[in-house]
């Protein structure tokens, strides 16, 4: 999509909200106060994972898988 020229927020979209509204997860698919707080942080052009955040704590940096609950 991102190479059709889809802006990035919107490409995201089909990922992260759209999916988790119609399944009915509540607190998924958005950064909104009062939700899980999961989150990706890639880098913009290509698009790899640097920083994995579940439930507000960070699971995986750029140096470092942490191990345990997340697995």
């Amino acid at each position: 999509m991102l190479e059709q020229g889809w802006p990035l927020e919107r490409a995201l979209k089909l990922v992260t909200v759209n999916p988790a509204t119609f399944t009915g997860l509540k607190g998924k698919g958005q950064v909104v106060v009062g939700g899980d707080a999961d989150l990706l942080v890639m880098e913009r052009n290509s698009l790899v994972i640097t920083h994995v955040v579940s439930s507000g704590v960070v699971a995986k940096t750029a140096d470092c898988v942490f191990k345990g609950f997340f697995e």
